[in-house]
């Protein structure tokens, strides 16, 4: 680097420093770790320390993904459970000839299900079908197996 860049690189340094010192200090986490390394990240950075700077960092950044894996298996247990119980109400409609509500019910099921979870989406579509045959409501039966078809369809076009 020509020694006269040397001052405008210097600045810009100090300038990225206190950013990063400042970022350091404002961020919030819900994990009591996680501060106390993004604490220690900062009086690293302080002493000069940028090994110990970039090793509290990807300890914490790791903490975090770790936390994000085991929210994101809670919340696809959640939304099973929730779409099992939907299921289950529109299986009471069904059982008491309430056609029409057991769809709608088997339509929210359908609805709630992760995205991966395509053969349970399915079961709940071609459930809804099926009550809204039984309510002769024919077309939107054909839709809603259509649906489920389409579904069990993309399922297996990943497979092969």
């Amino acid at each position: 680097m020509p020694s006269e860049d040397l001052d405008s690189k210097l600045r810009e340094i100090a300038a990225s420093y206190k950013r990063l010192q400042a970022q350091l200090q404002h961020f919030l986490s819900e994990d009591s770790t996680v501060m106390a390394l993004r604490r220690e990240a900062s009086q690293a950075l302080e002493a000069g320390d940028f090994a110990q700077v970039e090793t509290l960092l990807y300890q914490a950044q790791e903490r975090d993904l770790l936390a994000i894996e085991e929210q994101q298996v809670s919340l696809k247990k959640r939304q099973l459970s929730a779409a099992a119980t939907s299921a289950k109400l529109g299986a009471l409609k069904y059982i008491q000839l309430a056609y029409a509500a057991a769809a709608t019910h088997y339509r929210h099921a359908a609805t709630v299900v992760p995205r991966d979870e395509t053969i349970t989406q399915a079961k709940y579509l071609n459930l809804e079908g099926e009550a809204w045959f039984a309510a002769g409501e024919y077309a939107k039966a054909k839709s809603s197996w259509e649906q489920a078809l389409v579904g069990l369809d993309h399922r297996v076009g990943h497979l092969v």
